[in-house]
């Protein structure tokens, strides 16, 4: 067969193998993230804590008909960064009773944004729970979107897959294996650099590189 020469379809073939890298990584860190059903009490406190922060002296005292009454809610967390944390879905066990004052959409996208000063000590503890995994999926979602352009840059930088192979072995296991499987038949060319030259160029870490690819196929991933 011919040489297989660096395409469009390569290029998006190798970026779609390192989001499935990173999904996996990220699919595993978030089954860690707090279910809300199990700090229900805190959750039902801390919303109604910042429904009446406000007001908090007419809490109790309206009638019925001058609040909204609902047992689902979408909780957002206010931690005082640039956007609210997704705090998940709870479902109350009972209706509870809010001011007016706040705006709560649809009976069944009721979403209220509780601040941490709101919270109560179990609620903030579920949030900074949030908090420390959510940091964890934004380091993850950049070194794998940082992973993916140094690698398409690299495959860019060559006439073909098979001399990017020659230069960096590594790079296999973020290839399809119908790419591999053509490069083992095809006639391979010489690279008109050093190897050690062009990944240094593109600041690649072999190493680094290695370790994730072994990292994410111990992990179970494909």
């Amino acid at each position: 067969m011919a040489i297989v020469r660096v395409s469009n379809k390569l290029i998006e073939s190798i970026e779609q193998k390192v989001n499935r890298m990173g999904r996996t990584s990220i699919d595993t860190l978030e089954e860690q993230l707090p279910s809300p059903q199990e700090h229900v009490d805190a959750y039902k406190e801390s919303i109604e804590r910042q429904a009446w922060s406000l007001s908090p002296q007419l809490r109790g005292q309206l009638p019925s008909d001058w609040c909204i009454i609902r047992d689902k809610f979408h909780v957002q967390l206010d931690m005082g960064r640039d956007e609210p944390l997704n705090g998940g879905q709870i479902n109350l066990p009972e209706k509870i009773e809010l001011p007016y004052a706040e705006s709560y959409g649809s009976y069944w996208n009721s979403t209220v944004t509780v601040k941490a000063e709101n919270m109560s000590n179990e609620m903030l503890e579920v949030a900074n729970t949030f908090v420390d995994i959510y940091d964890k999926i934004n380091s993850v979602k950049k070194k794998y979107k940082d992973l993916s352009d140094k690698l398409v840059d690299f495959v860019k930088s060559q006439p073909s897959l098979n001399t990017a192979l020659k230069i960096m072995p590594e790079l296999a296991m973020y290839v399809s294996q119908e790419y591999i499987d053509r490069v083992n038949e095809a006639v391979e060319k010489k690279a008109k650099q050093k190897p050690e030259d062009i990944l240094n160029e593109l600041d690649i870490d072999r190493d680094e590189l290695a370790a994730t690819a072994i990292a994410h196929r111990m992990s179970g991933g494909l």
